[in-house]
């Protein structure tokens, strides 16, 4: 495929000239608050108007005015990210941000790293469900100065519900197309010293067929369990903990040999899933001098299942243990450094039945040691800079050091203009799966290789915010550009390996690139009514050979989202319409004869819709319907996207 050279350096002139910086967007249409604290940015919460990068920041006021099942529908709506799922609710589900990979965005739940080590150390956004979100950030640009591997192409936060009432419950119930029944129960509360809060929510589908092939329904269930507390030993004192816990099973379809399409079968996943954090704090010298101990663990346990007898396993879990110590000079934190020691720990076990390809059978583990620095600076209000420096000692790779800069000028105020720019680098460890792994559930089999190199990115980018009086409107653009080294390729097919041959995974020669333009903008109609539109332009393409270079996959080159919300009976009830657009974008079709074919997915338009009423302050109905115009579409190549969906549910509050 040829390479297309769009004109991006003109795109880049009307950027730098015009306003030009994404640094929030909020799916309601009301623009982000800038005093928001954002949690990814630096090692410490920083207010949103200080980020010297881009970050998007949905909060559970965004979530309450969609109500949707799962996370990954208000990712959507993110400049700059764009989801993949292999059918409808609880199919395996991607989220990649600027072009990369899946496995190159780090997930955090309440702090703790929830990439699946079992699954090649990305995560399944499948299994995060929307309901007790407090706050979802999206960081985009390489963090791996801050947050070490994995965070090449960014961050994605998750921030479950708070207790901030001295006693609070909640409950709902919901039930829809595909036999669909969703549930919870929460409650919590907060005094002078302790807080707690205990949420438990269900949610089970029959499905629909997802294969091109076969009527067999692909059903789904989940329940997941998240306990948080604090307690204040002292005012400058302070022990947090949190736990969560997720039990989730899937039926997927199998490979037929001879179309490579997918066809019914009995097949399913079970899935268990532990996220656990444990930090103890300590200001001194009159909280100018923080200290702070914690631990996290990520533990998750996959059966593949094929006719009632176990295929394949796998176990992953990964243990971080770390000293942070924070010094603010000054009465403020206008200046502010930061020292990190880090150590974590990796392990990876897979079970199989032993195959040509020899023993499939794993038990391996890996440990990594980092020193992380940040500086951070600002004077006369306007300016801000930001400076973060890491340096990984890995036992399996050689040591890695990256970095990264950022500078923000502010004169947003009530109306006015911000700028920033910032450069970095970025390194990906080859996962264990990609080195050791072994499945073949259907289609040709993968075969890990273990003499894979790190990945390594730098890149940059510029942009810049405009703002009206009134916050009538509020625009931002970002432009960036970004080059990645040795790109893993998990899905090369070598003939040679085995009698019929095997995908494994290879380091790209060249250089892979990857630039692009978000646009957001919210619009503040009336007091009841708001507008919310975002637009993304990419260009992802592969290393070039002999002047051509491939489209990246599943990486589709516009992105397009829009949200209006209007509120009415005196603010009683609400009416959100979502439209998402997704652009044609590349995939490979492992059928026969190549079993590595490209081919090109349609673009689609999923439209979708929730109006509630509060019949009580502490009561309200509303329902929900989604692919309103029954889209036909794939996301991944021969696995039907879902179809037209109706929900109604209930659900009430009560606080005192």
């Amino acid at each position: 495929m040829q390479m297309r050279r769009t004109p991006m350096y003109s795109c880049l002139i009307f950027t730098v000239s015009g306003p030009i910086l994404a640094a929030a967007v909020h799916a309601a249409g009301r623009a982000p608050d800038p005093e928001v604290m954002v949690v990814t940015a630096s090692r410490n919460p920083m207010p949103l108007q200080d980020v010297t990068g881009s970050v998007a920041v949905f909060t559970d006021a965004d979530i309450e005015n969609r109500k949707p099942l799962v996370v990954s529908d208000i990712l959507r709506s993110s400049p700059g990210v764009a989801i993949n799922r292999a059918g409808g609710f609880g199919s395996f589900t991607q989220a990649r941000i600027r072009g990369a990979e899946a496995n190159h965005v780090l997930v955090l739940i309440d702090g703790v790293e929830a990439n699946d080590v079992g699954i090649g150390s990305e995560f399944n956004f499948a299994n995060i469900l929307a309901q007790d979100i407090e706050q979802l950030e999206v960081l985009r640009g390489p963090q791996s100065s801050l947050w070490g591997s994995g965070a090449v192409a960014g961050v994605i936060s998750i921030t479950t519900t708070q207790s901030d009432q001295p006693f609070a419950v909640s409950g709902y119930l919901e039930g829809g197309t595909f036999d669909t029944y969703t549930g919870g129960l929460s409650l919590g509360g907060t005094g002078e010293k302790f807080s707690y809060r205990i949420s438990a929510n269900y949610a089970a589908s029959d499905g629909e067929n997802i294969a091109s092939e076969g009527d067999e329904k692909d059903g789904y269930n989940n329940k997941t369990l998240n306990v948080g507390a604090g307690y204040k030993f002292t005012e400058n004192s302070e022990l947090k903990a949190s736990y969560r816990r997720t039990e989730a099973d899937r039926d997927f379809d199998g490979t037929n040999f001879i179309t490579g399409l997918p066809e019914d079968a009995d097949k399913k996943t079970e899935g268990t899933f532990d996220y656990a954090g444990l930090s103890a704090s300590l200001a001194s010298f009159e909280q100018s001098w923080i200290n702070t101990l914690g631990i996290s663990y990520n533990k998750s346990v996959s059966d593949n299942i094929s006719d009632g007898l176990l295929d394949t396993g796998t176990e992953g879990t990964k243990t971080r243990s770390y000293w942070q110590s924070t010094w603010l000079p000054g009465p403020d934190d206008n200046n502010r450094l930061t020292v990190v020691v880090e150590q974590t720990r990796e392990t990876f076990k897979q079970s199989a039945t032993d195959t040509s390809f020899g023993d499939p059978n794993r038990d391996l583990s890996q440990t990594n040691r980092a020193l992380v620095g940040e500086y951070v600076h600002a004077w006369n209000r306007p300016w801000r800079l930001s400076l973060s420096a890491r340096h990984d000692d890995n036992e399996d790779f050689e040591d890695a050091s990256t970095y990264r800069a950022g500078i923000l000028y502010d004169q947003l105020q009530q109306q006015g203009w911000q700028i920033r720019a910032s450069y970095g680098t970025g390194v990906r460890n080859p996962t264990f799966v990609e080195r050791y792994g072994y499945y073949e559930v259907g289609g040709p089999a993968f075969v890990g290789n273990p003499n894979l190199k790190p990945e390594k990115s730098r890149s940059w980018e510029v942009g810049s915010t405009l703002r009206t009086r009134d916050d009538f409107l509020r625009m931002e653009v970002t432009y960036f550009n970004e080059r990645l080294e040795d790109e893993v390729d998990g899905f090369f097919f070598d003939p040679s390996l085995g009698e019929m041959g095997a995908t494994t995974a290879v380091n790209l020669d060249g250089t892979s690139k990857r630039e692009g333009i978000e646009w957001a903008a919210w619009f503040t109609l009336t007091e009841d009514l708001s507008l919310y539109l975002a637009y993304t332009y990419l260009d992802a393409y592969g290393p070039e050979v002999d002047g051509n270079a491939d489209q990246e996959i599943r990486r589709p080159r516009n992105i397009a989202s829009g949200n209006l919300n209007y509120l009415f009976l005196n603010q009683r009830g609400k009416l959100n319409v979502n439209v998402d657009y997704n652009g044609e974008q590349a995939d490979i079709f492992f059928g026969p004869p190549t079993f590595n074919e490209r081919v090109t997915l349609d673009a689609y338009t999923l439209v979708g819709a929730m109006v509630s009423y509060r019949i009580l302050d502490n009561l309200e109905v509303y329902a929900r319907g989604e692919n309103l115009l029954d889209e036909d579409y794939q996301e991944i190549f021969g696995f039907d996207g879902q179809s037209r969906a109706g929900f109604v549910g209930i659900r009430a509050d009560w606080s005192w």
